[in-house]
């Protein structure tokens, strides 16, 4: 439900704002669909500029970026824009985290040791 990710999106805040590299942070963007809402909700907490278009991103210091995910399930998500560049270089944080995930992002809220199936509130109909 909403309040659980309330919760899971501030402890992500705390865990960024307690790293050093959390503070070299200027901007922020989402993977479509469900990092567009972790990105717009850590952008607000964490004072972020929010960047949707990717010819933005490559006007800035990719190292001062922060994609967003909502779970790094399989990895395979992060993993293709981690291969190509500005995306490269940028920091990575999800809201779950899963074992098994072939991706280990940078910043995580829930790190999960099964693999269970997590639904999100924004993916309900």
């Amino acid at each position: 439900n909403w309040d659980d990710i309330e919760n899971c999106v501030d402890a992500l805040t705390r865990r960024i704002f307690s790293d050093d590299r959390g503070k070299h942070l200027t901007h922020i963007g989402g993977i479509p669909r469900g990092g567009f809402i972790l990105a717009t909700m850590l952008s607000h907490r964490l004072s972020l500029k929010y960047i949707s278009d990717y010819k933005e991103v490559l006007k800035i210091n990719p190292k001062n970026f922060l994609l967003c995910d909502d779970i790094s399930d399989t990895g395979n998500t992060f993993k293709k824009y981690k291969s190509v560049a500005p995306y490269d270089n940028c920091l990575t944080a999800s809201i779950h985290y899963k074992e098994s995930s072939a991706f280990m992002p940078d910043f995580w809220a829930i790190h999960l040791i099964d693999d269970r199936w997590v639904e999100y509130p924004w993916e309900k109909k």
